[in-house]
């Protein structure tokens, strides 16, 4: 039965609030948590339903993890973390922005090329970077920067869009300074264009109540 309270989602406080954690982690014993981390905030911003409490996150994202719960809450504590919905046109997640600038490269491009467009990192990064309310690492600091060196928390959840079955890698050495490609595959167009259209969380929704209904009321 329908209360009439109402949710907000709440990825945009776990996405803001795991990436100020993930910054924190600058030690090299830390590099894994790190890593956790970011993959787990991609994954939030990826997700194509509600996310209205930690809880919901943990069901819906299998395999998130012991630790993510503690995070989550420690986010929920943190009255600071801002919980508002972006700028309109822009990305709050990394991840969502990532893919949303591969599916405007893919637009861009058209059947120009040929066959199936193929995104050089560096462009991604720039586009995406665009998006983004976060910061991104341009690709020249990256190729910069001693092996292991630069720890850049939005390029940290690429790997998402890969596992996730929305983009793929390539090699392609004379595309990319770095050698490196990205193409949009179809399931990650599909989530991509829904961004776009809808984008990163749905409107707020009336809380539902466990309690089963009974005869008389309404909704029976």
């Amino acid at each position: 039965m329908a209360s009439g309270a109402r949710y907000a989602d709440r990825r945009f406080a776990y996405v803001r609030g795991l990436r100020a954690r993930a910054d924190g982690l600058t030690r090299a014993h830390e590099a894994r948590s790190w890593e956790h981390i970011c993959g787990l905030a991609a994954r939030i911003g990826l997700h194509d339903g509600a996310l209205p409490d930690r809880h919901t996150v943990l069901r819906c994202l299998r395999g998130a993890g012991p630790a993510a719960e503690e995070w989550l809450r420690q986010v929920d504590g943190n009255s600071r973390v801002n919980a508002s919905p972006p700028p309109a046109g822009t990305f709050c997640s990394p991840s969502a922005a990532l893919l949303v600038a591969l599916l405007r490269h893919a637009e861009a491009m058209g059947g120009a090329s040929g066959g199936t467009p193929l995104c050089p990192k560096g462009e991604l990064i720039a586009r995406a970077r665009a998006l983004c309310e976060q910061p991104f690492c341009s690709l020249e600091e990256q190729l910069a920067a001693p092996a292991g060196a630069l720890r850049c928390a939005s390029l940290q959840q690429l790997p998402a869009l890969l596992t996730l079955g929305y983009a793929k890698e390539r090699k392609r050495k004379g595309a990319c300074p770095s050698g490196v490609v990205y193409e949009l595959l179809p399931a990650g167009r599909a989530r991509a264009e829904a961004l776009v259209r809808e984008g990163e969380a749905p409107p707020a929704a009336p809380l539902r109540s466990s309690r089963r209904v009974q005869p008389g009321e309404a909704g029976v």
